[in-house]
């Protein structure tokens, strides 16, 4: 970890989600409108994912937040094929 407290972690991965919500719900908007229950569910699990991916894998600031970006759009993308396909 290098360092880098646990707090900023989170705080990483919270800014990463918001990044990617912003980015989804832009993305999306002429089809649907803004979802309080998915932007959260966005900062949860980008949250989450700062916090075990900073302690355990990614030291770098710069580096946790492009792969909790990244980490988020895949798993969001693999859960909407099994709900669609269900």
């Amino acid at each position: 970890m290098d360092g880098v407290s646990l707090l900023t972690l989170v705080i990483v991965g919270l800014l990463a989600g918001i990044v990617r919500g912003l980015v989804g719900w832009l993305k999306s908007s002429k089809k649907e409108d803004f979802d309080c229950k998915k932007f959260g569910r966005t900062l949860v699990l980008s949250a989450v994912l700062g916090a075990i991916l900073g302690l355990y894998w990614v030291g770098d600031p710069k580096s946790l937040f492009a792969t909790v970006f990244l980490g988020d759009v895949v798993i969001e993308d693999v859960l909407k094929g099994f709900v669609r396909s269900k």
